[in-house]
């Protein structure tokens, strides 16, 4: 064990109160610097059989990585495949959320392309956006859209970019290439529109307190929250 601080820092730096612009980008400048940090999540069965595929993107260097929690739910193991068919090996859960539908996972890497968290306080529909997703049956899809509308205290956004099989838990970007969102095809109202949740839900709901798996694959699972800072622990 040791501990893990990137991700404290990276959360905190959030701030509701703050407008972080760094200028806008075209669309295929997005693409081209984000989409190397964009994974293909892999969970396999007992038998490490792969049976599910989804998306994920990598928030620091040394392998911690936002997805959806349903991503995760009966598998045995999971592994994360970069565009150009790298292998990341997973480690641990660091947070799962069942009810928000967030997980952060570590797995074993160094160096790695990652994404910055933005802050969702300040858009407004309307507003360009742009998600780089790994579908069911190919290497990267990217859709780009509108937010079409704000819902549950911006916790969570309606989008336009589609939303295909396996692309859940894909990067929401923002002009500047941030990531304001994370990609959710299942809407809190059951309906079929395309949602994403909001990146300060993330944030707010691991401060809030880590949440501990409904199953337990195989993986040890250690977290400790301190204030002010966080001081996390995760398994090697």
């Amino acid at each position: 064990m040791k501990a893990f601080l990137p991700i404290a820092s990276l959360l905190l730096s959030l701030a509701p109160c703050s407008l972080i612009n760094l200028g806008a980008y075209t669309a295929s400048e997005i693409v081209t610097n984000a989409q190397p940090a964009v994974v293909k999540i892999i969970a396999v069965d007992a038998k490490q059989e792969p049976y599910q595929t989804s998306t994920g993107f990598f928030i620091t260097d040394d392998g911690v990585l936002v997805t959806n929690n349903h991503v995760t739910a009966g598998a045995a193991d999971l592994l994360a495949q970069t565009s150009t068919g790298a292998i990341y090996i997973f480690r641990s859960v660091i947070f799962r959320s069942a009810s928000l539908d967030l997980a952060l996972l570590k797995f074993a890497a160094t160096g790695v392309p990652h994404l910055r968290l933005g802050s969702a306080v300040h858009v407004v529909e309307g507003q360009r956006i742009v998600v780089i997703a790994r579908p069911e049956g190919l290497q990267t899809t990217v859709s780009a859209g509108i937010i079409s509308a704000l819902r549950d205290d911006r916790s969570s956004m309606q989008i336009t970019a589609a939303i295909s099989p396996g692309s859940s838990g894909a990067p929401v970007l923002d002009e500047s290439g941030q990531v304001i969102g994370i990609a959710n095809p299942i809407c809190k109202d059951g309906g079929d529109q395309n949602c994403a949740i909001a990146a300060e839900t993330l944030k707010l709901a691991f401060l809030a307190g880590a949440e501990l798996p409904a199953n337990n694959q195989s993986q040890e699972i250690d977290p400790i929250v301190k204030f002010p800072g966080i001081h996390l622990r995760v398994s090697k």
